[in-house]
């Protein structure tokens, strides 16, 4: 799955059409921009669809403390949501959410990595600052999609921002909810915590 997210930030980041916070109006044409946002949207659905399989594997194998209600949902949506922009607007103003999401997930895997390499960085302090840049990333989608709908004569579908924009601000509730009970628990008496050990040869 991380290969695909640097790919994904690659294709919409780099396309030729650079993002804006103003109407990012669907491009349907067979041009090689046309294309490249057509082709960077149906990846990240694909990325996404992995995701959500390996959600899956977790519930098979009984991994119930890393199957939550914010794991499943966020999951199982961003897949609806990404399947529509597959099908109906492959590019446009919902590329910015993708762009950054795929963003994010280059962050997450790399941090991921780095607990493959030493389970204790699972510990390491700016953890929840991954939380706190997938909280700040819901804040910047809803204000861009709220940009689009006051923004005359944008041909992308208001229908579809009216859908996503309550889901947005629901994963964003979630996600502080998550934070709250991890990050923000009464400090508790006892162990310091402990500086993370580096692997020596």
């Amino acid at each position: 799955m991380s290969p695909l997210s640097p790919q994904c930030f690659r294709l919409q980041w780099f396309s030729g059409d650079p993002i804006r916070f103003t109407c990012m109006e669907v491009d349907y044409s067979d041009t090689p921009l046309g294309r490249s946002r057509a082709g960077a949207v149906w990846l990240f659905f694909f990325s996404r669809v992995l995701d959500l399989v390996d959600t899956v594997f977790f519930v098979l194998r009984k991994k119930d403390s890393q199957v939550t209600f914010l794991h499943v949902y966020h999951h199982t949506a961003v897949v609806m949501f990404a399947w529509l922009a597959v099908k109906f607007v492959p590019g446009g103003h919902g590329v910015f959410f993708g762009t950054i999401n795929c963003f994010i997930h280059v962050v997450m895997y790399s941090y991921y990595s780095l607990t493959l390499y030493n389970p204790e960085y699972k510990n390491v302090w700016w953890k929840k600052y991954l939380t706190q840049i997938q909280m700040m990333q819901f804040v910047a989608v809803g204000l861009h999609a709220i940009l689009a709908l006051l923004t005359p004569n944008c041909n992308y579908p208001k229908s579809l921002i009216i859908i996503a924009l309550p889901q947005d601000i629901f994963m964003f509730v979630l996600f502080a909810d998550f934070y709250r009970k991890t990050y923000m628990k009464p400090a508790t008496s006892g162990k310091a915590s402990q500086p993370i050990k580096t692997k020596t040869s």
